[in-house]
């Protein structure tokens, strides 16, 4: 009865040892594909964010490049809007030098006549 005790326990601790092995191989392979999960994850979540980050950087230079030409078309705007005036208030002196002229020379025919008159 002692002989077939000790077997049964050697049988036990031989099957009590081959489950914890399997249970022990187990655990090692859920981890590791656990570790392959996150390491996918990670990948694919840098991915994401590497197109989200490419994305946002071409609409700020977008944005950039459309404000630039904006600016251009504004200052080319003001120049010309610049000339124009430059060269209305050009005539307007023009005009008034003329009238200027104009007056002189009637004032002094005028004061010409006058003293012709009063000798």
């Amino acid at each position: 009865m002692k002989v077939e005790l000790q077997k049964v326990e050697t049988e036990v601790k031989q099957t009590s040892e081959a489950a914890s092995t399997s249970l022990q191989k187990k655990l090692v392979q859920a981890k590791k594909e656990r570790e392959q999960e996150v390491q996918l994850l990670n990948t694919k979540w840098k991915g994401k964010c590497d197109e989200i980050n490419q994305r946002y950087t071409n609409q700020i230079q977008n944005l950039l490049q459309q404000q630039e030409e904006e600016k251009k078309n504004l200052l080319e705007e003001h120049s010309k809007a610049l000339e124009e005036l430059k060269s209305k208030s050009n005539e307007e002196r023009l005009e008034l030098d003329e009238k200027a002229k104009t007056q002189l020379s009637e004032a002094q025919n005028t004061t010409s006549e006058l003293q012709t008159k009063v000798e």
